[in-house]
Protein backbone atom coordinates (compact mmCIF):
# COMPACT_ATOMS: atom_id res chain seq x y z
CA UNK A 1 0.00 0.00 0.00
CA UNK A 2 1.51 3.55 -0.55
CA UNK A 3 0.21 6.71 0.82
CA UNK A 4 0.09 10.04 -0.51
CA UNK A 5 -0.17 12.97 1.37
CA UNK A 6 -1.95 16.15 0.83
CA UNK A 7 -2.64 19.73 2.61
CA UNK A 8 -6.30 19.83 2.79
CA UNK A 9 -9.53 18.15 1.55
CA UNK A 10 -9.66 21.05 -1.07
CA UNK A 11 -6.48 19.89 -2.26
CA UNK A 12 -7.70 16.15 -2.55
CA UNK A 13 -10.55 16.51 -3.58
CA UNK A 14 -9.47 18.92 -6.13
CA UNK A 15 -7.63 15.95 -8.07
CA UNK A 16 -9.13 12.96 -6.94
CA UNK A 17 -12.70 13.65 -5.99
CA UNK A 18 -14.43 15.40 -8.80
CA UNK A 19 -13.92 18.89 -6.93
CA UNK A 20 -15.27 17.89 -3.84
CA UNK A 21 -13.72 18.02 -0.45
CA UNK A 22 -12.39 15.10 0.31
CA UNK A 23 -10.10 14.12 4.12
CA UNK A 24 -9.17 10.68 2.79
CA UNK A 25 -10.00 7.39 -0.03
CA UNK A 26 -8.30 4.31 -1.01
CA UNK A 27 -7.40 3.32 -4.29
CA UNK A 28 -7.91 -0.27 -4.97
CA UNK A 29 -6.83 -1.90 -8.89
CA UNK A 30 -10.40 -1.76 -10.12
CA UNK A 31 -10.99 1.75 -9.20
CA UNK A 32 -8.15 2.92 -10.39
CA UNK A 33 -9.07 2.14 -14.18
CA UNK A 34 -12.41 4.12 -13.05
CA UNK A 35 -10.50 6.83 -12.01
CA UNK A 36 -7.97 6.92 -14.59
CA UNK A 37 -4.72 6.49 -13.94
CA UNK A 38 -3.41 9.86 -14.66
CA UNK A 39 -4.32 12.89 -12.76
CA UNK A 40 -3.21 16.46 -13.85
CA UNK A 41 -1.99 19.18 -11.78
CA UNK A 42 -3.16 22.26 -13.75
CA UNK A 43 -4.69 20.45 -16.42
CA UNK A 44 -1.06 20.21 -18.23
CA UNK A 45 0.37 16.62 -19.66
CA UNK A 46 3.82 17.46 -18.27
CA UNK A 47 2.51 18.42 -14.05
CA UNK A 48 0.71 15.22 -13.89
CA UNK A 49 1.12 12.16 -11.84
CA UNK A 50 0.46 8.53 -12.25
CA UNK A 51 -2.63 7.45 -9.48
CA UNK A 52 -0.82 3.89 -8.26
CA UNK A 53 -3.55 1.01 -7.15
CA UNK A 54 -3.63 -0.02 -3.57
CA UNK A 55 -2.84 3.49 -2.67
CA UNK A 56 -4.37 5.54 0.28
CA UNK A 57 -4.78 9.63 -0.42
CA UNK A 58 -5.08 11.15 2.96
CA UNK A 59 -5.35 14.70 4.42
CA UNK A 60 -2.72 15.29 6.90
CA UNK A 61 -2.72 18.62 8.55
CA UNK A 62 -3.19 20.74 11.88
CA UNK A 63 -6.53 20.04 12.34
CA UNK A 64 -6.93 16.88 10.31
CA UNK A 65 -4.53 14.01 10.49
CA UNK A 66 -6.79 11.31 7.96
CA UNK A 67 -4.80 8.16 9.18
CA UNK A 68 -5.65 4.94 10.71
CA UNK A 69 -7.44 1.72 10.18
CA UNK A 70 -10.15 3.31 7.71
CA UNK A 71 -8.51 3.44 4.66
CA UNK A 72 -5.90 0.92 5.45
CA UNK A 73 -9.18 -1.80 6.07
CA UNK A 74 -11.04 -0.71 2.71
CA UNK A 75 -7.53 -1.53 0.27
CA UNK A 76 -7.18 -5.05 2.55
CA UNK A 77 -10.88 -5.68 2.18
CA UNK A 78 -10.44 -5.51 -1.79
CA UNK A 79 -8.48 -8.26 -1.61
CA UNK A 80 -11.76 -10.41 -0.22
CA UNK A 81 -14.33 -8.44 -2.21
CA UNK A 82 -15.79 -5.00 -2.87
CA UNK A 83 -19.26 -4.87 -2.17
CA UNK A 84 -22.03 -2.75 -4.00
CA UNK A 85 -22.93 -2.25 -0.30
CA UNK A 86 -21.66 1.26 0.76
CA UNK A 87 -23.24 0.34 3.86
CA UNK A 88 -21.05 -2.65 4.24
CA UNK A 89 -17.73 -1.44 3.00
CA UNK A 90 -18.21 1.77 4.92
CA UNK A 91 -19.27 -0.25 8.06
CA UNK A 92 -16.18 -2.37 8.11
CA UNK A 93 -13.97 0.40 7.86
CA UNK A 94 -15.93 2.08 10.80
CA UNK A 95 -15.89 -1.19 12.88
CA UNK A 96 -12.12 -1.39 12.44
CA UNK A 97 -11.18 2.43 13.35
CA UNK A 98 -14.10 2.00 15.90
CA UNK A 99 -14.73 4.94 17.24
CA UNK A 100 -16.24 8.57 15.29
CA UNK A 101 -14.95 11.85 16.20
CA UNK A 102 -13.18 10.33 19.58
CA UNK A 103 -16.23 8.22 20.50
CA UNK A 104 -17.33 4.80 19.79
CA UNK A 105 -20.00 4.28 17.19
CA UNK A 106 -22.40 2.91 19.32
CA UNK A 107 -22.46 6.18 21.37
CA UNK A 108 -23.58 8.17 18.03
CA UNK A 109 -26.12 5.77 16.93
CA UNK A 110 -27.94 5.89 20.43
CA UNK A 111 -27.80 9.60 20.56
CA UNK A 112 -29.16 9.71 17.17
CA UNK A 113 -31.79 6.83 18.36
CA UNK A 114 -32.87 9.44 21.23
CA UNK A 115 -32.93 12.73 18.89
CA UNK A 116 -35.12 10.29 16.48
CA UNK A 117 -32.89 10.54 13.45
CA UNK A 118 -31.28 6.78 13.29
CA UNK A 119 -32.49 5.60 9.80
CA UNK A 120 -33.38 1.21 10.55
CA UNK A 121 -29.87 -0.19 9.48
CA UNK A 122 -32.04 -2.39 6.71
CA UNK A 123 -32.97 0.45 4.96
CA UNK A 124 -29.41 1.20 4.36
CA UNK A 125 -27.75 -2.06 3.42
CA UNK A 126 -28.80 -2.26 -0.22
CA UNK A 127 -28.02 0.95 -0.61
CA UNK A 128 -24.70 2.30 -2.78
CA UNK A 129 -23.09 5.10 -4.61
CA UNK A 130 -24.83 8.03 -4.40
CA UNK A 131 -28.20 6.96 -2.96
CA UNK A 132 -25.84 6.04 0.44
CA UNK A 133 -24.01 9.10 0.88
CA UNK A 134 -27.28 11.08 0.60
CA UNK A 135 -27.50 9.83 3.67
CA UNK A 136 -25.82 12.43 6.16
CA UNK A 137 -22.13 10.74 7.09
CA UNK A 138 -22.30 11.68 10.56
CA UNK A 139 -25.21 9.29 10.57
CA UNK A 140 -24.13 6.61 8.01
CA UNK A 141 -20.90 6.06 9.25
CA UNK A 142 -21.14 5.34 12.91
CA UNK A 143 -24.08 3.53 12.65
CA UNK A 144 -22.72 1.08 9.65
CA UNK A 145 -19.87 0.65 12.23
CA UNK A 146 -21.62 -0.11 14.52
CA UNK A 147 -24.14 -2.47 12.56
CA UNK A 148 -20.43 -4.50 11.94
CA UNK A 149 -19.77 -4.81 15.47
CA UNK A 150 -23.06 -6.39 16.19
CA UNK A 151 -23.22 -8.39 13.74
CA UNK A 152 -19.28 -9.94 14.43
CA UNK A 153 -20.03 -9.95 18.33
CA UNK A 154 -23.30 -11.82 17.89
CA UNK A 155 -23.16 -14.01 14.44
CA UNK A 156 -19.54 -14.04 14.10
CA UNK A 157 -16.82 -13.19 11.81
CA UNK A 158 -17.30 -16.00 9.01
CA UNK A 159 -20.74 -15.34 8.96
CA UNK A 160 -20.20 -11.65 8.20
CA UNK A 161 -17.28 -12.41 5.71
CA UNK A 162 -20.24 -14.60 3.66
CA UNK A 163 -22.30 -11.72 3.69
CA UNK A 164 -19.47 -9.42 2.58
CA UNK A 165 -18.30 -11.74 -0.06
CA UNK A 166 -21.43 -11.19 -1.89
CA UNK A 167 -22.13 -8.72 -4.81
CA UNK A 168 -25.95 -8.77 -4.54
CA UNK A 169 -28.79 -10.17 -2.05
CA UNK A 170 -27.32 -9.06 1.09
CA UNK A 171 -30.48 -8.71 2.69
CA UNK A 172 -31.43 -12.35 2.41
CA UNK A 173 -27.76 -13.30 2.93
CA UNK A 174 -27.97 -11.49 6.32
CA UNK A 175 -31.51 -13.53 6.63
CA UNK A 176 -29.76 -16.59 6.13
CA UNK A 177 -27.09 -16.32 8.19
CA UNK A 178 -28.54 -15.16 10.67
CA UNK A 179 -31.71 -17.12 11.20
CA UNK A 180 -33.76 -13.69 11.84
CA UNK A 181 -36.20 -11.87 9.57
CA UNK A 182 -34.52 -8.24 8.92
CA UNK A 183 -37.14 -6.66 10.46
CA UNK A 184 -35.90 -8.75 13.54
CA UNK A 185 -32.43 -8.04 12.92
CA UNK A 186 -33.10 -4.26 13.04
CA UNK A 187 -34.94 -4.83 16.54
CA UNK A 188 -32.03 -6.82 18.06
CA UNK A 189 -29.64 -4.04 17.27
CA UNK A 190 -30.91 -1.34 18.47
CA UNK A 191 -31.28 -3.63 22.08
CA UNK A 192 -27.59 -4.54 21.52
CA UNK A 193 -26.72 -0.68 21.47
CA UNK A 194 -28.65 0.39 24.48
CA UNK A 195 -26.86 -2.55 26.26
CA UNK A 196 -23.79 -1.46 25.10
CA UNK A 197 -24.10 1.92 26.09
CA UNK A 198 -25.64 1.83 29.44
Amino acid sequence: ISYWFYSSPNILGKYLCEGTSCNGLSITDEECSDIGSIVSLDGSEENSFAVPPYSIHAVYEDQIKCIGAHEDTHVIAAYINEPSSDFLCEGLAMFMDGTWWSKPNSFWVQGFCEDGVCPRPSSLINLSGDAFFEVETRISYPLSGAWVDFFISVYGINSFLSVYSRSSDYIKQIEKETAETIDNLDEKFFSWILLKTS
